[in-house]
């Protein structure tokens, strides 16, 4: 009875263990020494059990002939049944099993499969310094790593691969799927569209699958081990080579061999980039390997699966599936970023990537819905074909000379003619062009209200945010009927709020603005040409794409056959006007302030032109229902694109280009719901920025005076110069962002003339601002001066009107 109760509790340990072939009879159990059966569970815990009691045992082992096996067999059985203390085997065994459990934190999964060579040498210290020296970096890259990092983990495992090359998306992407290179290279694994097509990467309208988390992985893994097998199982040219390319690693290496030197990595002449690749990853590991040890905190990632790939079967929107599994559409779009238009390719593929722990909710919920509420069947539909014209390059003709000529990019131009970037054009050659005639849509909105309108007052820590959510509206909606710029909003002030719904009625002009070719001759320049076709400085620069600085003879430029075209409103009243005496003191704004209307529907209802009202006239102001469509002036000018970057958003971006957000939304057709993604090309019809300017901070100045004085606001200033606040620091040198408004509001004004005066004795500030109509404070500012003392035969600089 001893034996058998012995060995159920060894069976119950076992259970709890893991162990799967137990015995079930005692007279199962094999330990005889010359068994060459497979151990069972039983087996290995006697043994376990029998080392632990010989460690406890003060005697030493006697070692036994080799020719008394029986003897050997019955002392071994008479230890393990009379001898073992079954409390303590228990308590041993699991103490041994749990400080030998499974890695919980895939970190240390990661560590222990390091299987490169270890190396160190200055250019890894350089690195490996830096990465210490910026504990901030770990941080923001495992929150990114998080979801995709156990799948590469396991990936790799497959392959027999190091598990430092899960650490090679930090260096060449952050783990940020979305990221774009300059040159083109675009997610996690950071491919280049022509060798991502050579490893089965689909790249189209719908889909891009140097994007896609699992088809991504899987090509930069099979393109590795390609290149390990190619240069000799070294893994440092390998990733030399998928930094650098094959081709261009494969000459260095021969370079080497030709002038009888050495062809490790460390002493092949590459690029400064790639040069610091390897070294960058080598660093990192190094880190990786022991955070604590140098003060870096890693945050703990689970060792368990994240992602699961479902395929759906047909097309879907990424934002139902949002709503589906309880997930933002931001989020899911980081799990698919492969999917460009927010929808599943039409064609396939259909896959849909969520958290282990989502899969079941979805599936569940989309068997409760139709397919026809849920699934896309004609909603995108893929944008026309560009119309093409030949062109054949000339001599001294680039790729760049050639987008600008025909208003195009050069990405554009590579698409049409499947080009690789790198490889230089022939003469004679032959390339696919879009036209130069082009179809601009103008969209005029005009906003119908059915009701009455009231007024609110704006109290101490509200916004706009909020006072929308209280009437039930839109930030963009009280933006448009209180033609608010950005800014905080002031308390008191009083604003326009719907009582109802308002209707937007979209009205589309389209106007066929056709250009003409210009041959630029010798003395020619933008001012000369300008009059010329009757336009401007800057809608040639725009049409043009010029930057500063002279023009070349013989360049072709685009010049406007066609000038603006006026669209005309109606007005239609609905009930009668009232009439308004005009008192002295009052204005435009003023009246319109307290009728509730606005300046453009005053001057409209009224005829007006600019200039002051005169005290006593009569004015037609609106009643609480009369509906009023101001007319628009439409120049036909081309729209241009702004490419989304990281941390851009849609108020950002209006603040840069002078727009608004609902002009935004209303241009490119976006829905409120819906976050953008970088990379997205916008369409902008804003004020253009033209150029930037630099500005040396003087004495007292501050952001206000310096976005008056040339002509742009406060955000755009703290935009471009990072700043935070409205204080900056005297001899700051800041970048004053101009605008194409600014730039003609400037050459309207009166030209200056300047007169140098020679200061007389007994002269004064004030008598000299006085002689010419100008201020002291100018006189001041124009000279540099902190006093107002003069000395005999000082030169002034004075401007005058001229």
């Amino acid at each position: 009875m001893k034996i058998y109760s012995t060995l159920s509790l060894l069976l119950v340990v076992a259970s709890l263990l893991g162990c799967n072939n137990l015995a079930t009879k005692p007279d199962s159990l094999s330990i005889e020494k010359g068994n060459h059966a497979a151990p069972t569970a039983v087996d290995l815990i006697l043994n376990e059990a029998r080392s632990i009691e010989v460690q406890h045992t003060s005697r030493p082992e006697v070692s036994k002939p080799a020719t008394n096996t029986r003897r050997d067999k019955k002392t071994s059985v008479k230890l393990t049944e009379n001898n073992l203390n079954t409390k303590q085997v228990i308590d041993d065994i699991l103490t041994l099993k749990l400080n030998n459990k499974v890695t919980v934190d895939l970190w240390q999964r990661l560590r222990q499969g390091y299987g490169m060579q270890a190396v160190d040498n200055s250019r890894i210290q350089r690195a490996f310094g830096k990465f210490v020296n910026s504990p901030s970096y770990f941080k923001r890259i495992t929150t990114k790593a998080q979801p995709y990092l156990y799948h590469i983990v396991e990936e790799l495992e497959k392959r027999n691969m190091p598990l430092e090359i899960a650490l090679l998306p930090a260096i060449e992407s952050a783990y940020e799927p979305l990221a774009l290179s300059h040159k083109s290279a675009a997610g996690l694994w950071q491919f280049m569209p022509a060798t991502g097509k050579d490893y089965g990467l689909k790249q189209n309208y719908w889909y891009d699958g140097r994007r896609d988390i699992i088809q991504s992985t899987s090509a930069a893994l099979d393109y590795l081990q390609y290149l390990h097998k190619l240069f000799d199982g070294d893994w440092f040219i390998a990733l030399a080579a998928y930094n650098y390319g094959e081709g261009n690693v494969a000459k260095a290496i021969k370079k080497n061999k030709r002038l009888d030197q050495p062809t490790d990595f460390w002493s092949l002449k590459l690029p400064r980039e790639t040069r610091e690749y390897v070294p960058k990853l080598l660093g990192l590991c190094k880190v990786v390997a022991n955070p604590q040890k140098y003060g870096i905190q890693l945050q703990s990632i689970a060792n368990k699966l994240y992602l699961k790939r479902l395929n759906v079967g047909r097309q879907i929107e990424l934002s139902s599936t949002a709503k589906l599994t309880g997930l933002s559409v931001t989020e899911l779009k980081r799990l698919n970023p492969a999917y460009r238009r927010g929808v599943t390719a039409p064609k396939g593929p259909h896959y849909i990537t969520l958290p282990v722990d989502k899969v079941g909710q979805f599936q569940l919920a989309l068997a409760k819905i139709p397919a026809k509420s849920l699934l896309v069947q004609a909603n995108y539909s893929k944008p026309p074909r560009t119309k093409t014209q030949t062109h054949k390059v000339r001599r001294g003709e680039n790729l760049t000379m050639i987008a600008k000529r025909y208003g195009t990019t050069l990405a554009e131009l590579r698409q049409l003619n499947k080009l690789k970037a790198g490889r230089p054009l022939y003469v004679g050659k032959r390339l696919k062009v879009p036209t130069s005639k082009t179809t601009n849509t103008v969209v005029v909105a005009k906003t119908q209200t059915h009701k009455k309108t009231q007024r609110h007052k704006v109290r101490r820590g509200e916004n706009l945010t909020t006072i929308a959510k209280r009437y039930g509206t839109t930030v963009a909606k009280l933006r448009q009927l209180n033609k608010l710029k950005t800014g905080p909003l002031m308390a008191g002030k009083r604003l326009i709020v719907p009582t109802s719904k308002t209707t937007v009625v979209v009205a589309k002009t389209q106007t066929h603005k056709k250009t003409q070719r210009h041959k630029v001759r010798r003395g020619e320049n933008l001012t000369t040409i300008a009059k010329r076709y009757g336009t401007t400085l800057a809608e040639l620069r725009l049409l043009n794409k010029l930057k500063t600085g002279p023009l070349m003879a013989g360049k072709r430029l685009k010049v406007p056959t066609s000038k603006t075209t006026v669209v005309v409103a109606k007005t239609q009243t609905h009930k009668k006007t009232q009439r308004h005496k005009v008192r002295r003191g009052e204005n435009l704004t003023t009246i319109a302030k307290r009728y509730g209307t606005t300046l453009a529907e005053l001057r409209l209802l009224n005829k007006l032109k600019t200039g002051p009202l005169m005290a006593g006239k009569r004015l037609k102001v609106p009643t609480s229902k009369t509906t009023v469509v101001v007319a628009k002036t439409q120049t036909h000018k081309k729209t241009q694109r702004h490419k989304v970057r990281r941390g851009e958003n849609l108020t950002t971006i209006a603040k840069r280009y002078g727009t608004t957000v609902a002009e935004l939304r209303q241009l490119n057709k976006l829905n409120a719901a819906r976050p953008l993604y970088v990379g997205k090309r916008l369409k902008i019809r804003g004020t253009v920025l033209a150029k930037t300017q630099t500005h040396n901070v003087r004495r007292g100045e501050n952001l206000t005076m310096i976005a008056k004085r040339y002509g742009t606001t406060v955000p755009l200033l703290r935009q471009w110069n990072e700043i935070k606040g409205n204080m900056v620091k005297w001899g700051q040198s800041l970048k004053v962002p101009t605008t194409v408004a600014a730039l003609q509001k400037s050459r309207n004004k009166p030209k200056l003339k300047k007169i140098i005066h020679r200061v007389r004795a007994g002269q004064t500030l004030g008598g000299i601002a006085q002689r010419y109509h100008v201020s002291i404070r100018k006189i001041k500012q124009w000279n540099n001066l902190r006093k107002s003392s003069l000395l005999k035969g000082q030169k002034l600089t004075i401007l005058v009107k001229h």
